[in-house]
């Protein structure tokens, strides 16, 4: 527990860009093409070229304004879509994966206990047993809140995986 609540102190927060950053429309679709794109590989030197500078540049624009490394930020958004999904649906620990960008259930696995301190299965068990869960439906035959649903996944899948 000390050293999930070390890790919660230390994290770098995630805030965006702010719209002063001189690069700001050039990370600004970065960071789209990787919302957008989160379950397809996201190599750097492609992110460069979709910001237009060198690798080198990239690199030091995206981690001065984004307060971490490309491929970090890749991993933090990869881990949230996963918690997400572990919270408001069923669907099975591959799936997830799949969804995330992981290339496997156990790269997931691996990541998501560095980053919590638990894995996926435990945390989702840990959900039910608070009385948490998984939301399938959130009104409005939306069944995600704050989020959009995975490319490639129906509302049914969610509500019977």
């Amino acid at each position: 527990m000390l050293e999930q609540t070390l890790r919660a102190l230390t994290a770098p927060g995630i805030s965006g860009i702010s719209p002063r950053h001189v690069h700001f429309f050039r990370l600004q679709a970065v960071l789209n093409h990787i919302h957008a794109h989160v379950a397809e590989e996201l190599p750097t030197p492609a992110l460069a070229r979709i910001a237009d500078v060198s690798l080198a540049h990239f690199k030091r624009i995206f981690e001065d304004a984004m307060g971490m490394p490309p491929h970090r930020y890749i991993m933090h958004i990869r881990l949230e879509l996963a918690r997400r999904l572990l919270t408001v649906s069923s669907m099975p620990l591959a799936r997830i994966a799949q969804e995330c960008g992981f290339s496997s259930q156990s790269h997931l696995t691996a990541s998501f206990r560095a980053a919590h301190a638990v894995t996926p299965a435990r945390y989702r068990v840990a959900l039910a047993a608070a009385g948490s869960a998984p939301i399938v439906g959130a009104g409005a035959g939306e069944p995600f809140r704050d989020f959009e649903r995975p490319r490639g996944v129906s509302q049914s899948e969610v509500a019977n995986p």
